[in-house]
């Protein structure tokens, strides 16, 4: 299912707004969130507006050639695309460069993450899927499977629960998901596998062979999260799952935090908020085959072998 298509839009526009919920808060935004469900009449945690933007961040903590941060506020900038303002009160002011169907995209990275990380949430770079009793976030590289292995668990049964973006909580002594939008990216190859058809659906970035795809679930509460896996791809015949000890594991969910720049930036304990994860749930490496181990040989393997 692609993003509806829209017209050319400028900061000036007028737009109705809607409020969706994801991640267990409320966004509202003039911008379609594709895969947000609605959520009408509720109070609102970020709030998405079209308007100008900052050309620039006084003294910046953090910079890199698309973004810059302090501990108050997120700038991004992606050519031809848009402009992305976040405050440290959640609001994420665009001013859009082209469609929205390509500046939501954009939206579900840093602009969103660091709204969520201005609330004190806790965000992770991975996709989620429940089974077995528990939600399994899976974290790694750009390229090494995330997206794909979920996948391929969901067709397997697995409920899908968030991509891009996994947002974790504390509760007490319970350490949980918050699912996030019924989206997901694939890259065209690992489509392919999957027997996914990607044809009308909008790409992350144009001529990157990446697909932004509707990926419906039904669960909208944080879900107990039993394990975090990272997968990293190697010259291997047949994968493997090992545990990591405490230390090994708050170095794999600090590093694997969403922009840990940005985290540390906006939140201090950032780092404190990974040992925690790392203390509270299992850590595992997952080493998969570099080829000839396909997407779901993966994930039966992960379903049976995951204590």
């Amino acid at each position: 299912m692609a993003i509806a298509a829209s017209e050319p839009v400028d900061s000036s526009d007028t737009r109705p707004v809607v409020r969706y919920r994801a991640y267990d808060m409320v966004f509202e935004s003039p911008i379609p969130l594709f895969g947000f469900p609605s959520a009408p009449d509720a109070p609102v945690d970020v709030r998405i507006q079209l308007g100008a933007t900052p050309r620039r961040l006084s003294k910046p903590e953090v910079t890199t050639p698309f973004w810059h941060a302090t501990s108050s506020e997120v700038l991004m900038s992606v050519p031809f695309v848009g402009d992305y303002h976040v405050s440290a009160d959640s609001t994420i002011t665009v001013d859009p460069h082209t469609d929205f169907d390509l500046v939501s995209t954009y939206l579900y990275g840093v602009p969103i993450g660091s709204a969520m990380m201005f609330r004190g949430r806790t965000v992770l770079h991975g996709a989620a899927a429940s089974f077995d009793g528990g939600a399994v976030v899976i974290v790694g590289e750009n390229g090494s499977g995330k997206s794909t292995t979920v996948s391929a668990l969901c067709q397997s049964g697995a409920e899908p629960l968030t991509d891009n973006l996994a947002v974790v909580d504390f509760a007490g002594d319970q350490t949980s998901l918050s699912p996030g939008p019924g989206s997901v990216r694939l890259w065209q190859e690992m489509a392919d596998e999957l027997d996914v058809d990607v044809s009308g659906a909008t790409e992350v970035e144009p001529g990157m062979g990446k697909y932004l795809l509707a990926r419906p679930h039904h669960q909208h509460e944080p879900v107990p999260l039993r394990a975090l896996v990272k997968i990293e791809a190697h010259p291997i015949e047949k994968p493997s799952l090992d545990r990591l000890n405490s230390v090994e594991a708050a170095a794999v969910v600090m590093d694997n935090t969403f922009r840990p720049e940005v985290a540390t930036t906006i939140k201090p304990d950032a780092l404190g908020d990974a040992v925690r994860v790392a203390e509270s749930v299992p850590v595992f490496t997952l080493d998969r085959p570099e080829s000839g181990f396909g997407p779901r040989e993966l994930a039966s393997f992960l379903r049976t072998t995951l204590p």
